[in-house]
Parts: structure tokens; sequence; C-alpha cells
């Protein structure tokens, strides 16, 4: 059976079912795709999923990709096999297909980001990476935390300027 955690919101009795259902929705898919994955899943920040609803032209106040969840697994070809069976089990949205393992971003960053609808038509995203893209993602050159830094090094005045804390991870 696929190890399942999530991470609480903010408390919201619905925020917590959606996210529940959603994860045992996928875990599922992962039972016979991949049993010895690791699922997390979180609640994304409003600001978070407000900024991706306004990358992709969506009306303002619509909740779009509100959950993220994000699966471990051991090799390249079980990411790919289990973004096959996630497709196949659930609709997914065009356009929101992203392979960084075939083309990794410049800082090295791996991993598969597919944007889903669960049963009720909540859009969710997944990343599938192996458990080292995740150390890599989290602590490398391609963490979070590294490239903020980068970014507070090469712009300092236009960070300042704009106000950004860095605080959301990006993740999910």
């Amino acid at each position: 059976m696929p190890e399942v955690t999530f991470v609480p919101s903010n408390g919201e009795v619905a925020d917590e079912l959606l996210l529940a259902t959603t994860l045992t929705d996928v875990a599922v898919v992962l039972l016979r795709a991949a049993p010895h994955a690791i699922v997390f899943g979180r609640i994304k920040s409003s600001s978070s999923a407000r900024e991706k609803a306004e990358r992709l032209g969506m009306p303002a106040g619509l909740p779009f990709d509100a959950i993220g969840v994000r699966v471990l697994v051991n090799t390249h070809e079980q990411c790919r096999h289990i973004v096959e069976r996630l497709h196949h089990r659930f609709r997914w949205i065009t356009g929101e297909y992203d392979d960084y393992i075939q083309a990794p971003k410049t800082n090295g960053y791996q991993s598969l980001h597919t944007t889903l609808l669960n049963g009720d038509g909540h859009p969710f995203e997944v990343q599938v990476r192996t458990h080292e893209m995740h150390t890599q993602a989290e602590h490398g050159d391609a963490s979070h935390g590294r490239y903020k830094q980068l970014q507070a090094k090469t712009r300092p005045v236009a960070r300042a300027a704009t106000g950004q804390d860095g605080q959301d991870d990006g993740y999910g």
C-alpha cells in the first residue's frame, strides 16, 4: 500500500475532506502501479493558487489547482508509468503537463507535473519524481531555497521593490 501523508491546511473541514478524498483516489491508482510509492498532499496557499490561475488566464476568484500532490518512487520508468495511469483514471487538463525529466530546468530540477480533475471536477496538480530527484529539489541546486538565494544575489533591488518574501515553496 502506498504511504500517504497530508499537510493540514487552514482547518477548513471542506478543504481537508477534498484533500483526503483526492489522496485516497490517487492511492487507489498507485496500489497496482507503484505499491511502495510515497504520496504527500496539501492544500496550496491561496496566493499560490491565485498566481497560477492568473498565469493561465483564469478568471479572478475562480479556485484553480488548490490541491498539490507529490508522488515519490524509485525509477524514471515508474514516474512515467504513474502519470500514464493517472491520466487514464482522471481527466487531465490539456497543456498542463510538464516533463522536467526529459528536459530538466537549468538548475537541474527534474519531475513530471500534470494537472488533473478529481471525481467532483476539482483540479489538482501532481508532481511525480524519484527519491533522488526529490532530494535534489529539496536540498540541492534545484531547491526552492537555493533558487531564492541566487535570485537575491542577482536581483536584490527588484526583489526588495516587489516585496517578494519567498515563502511559497512552489510544491503542488
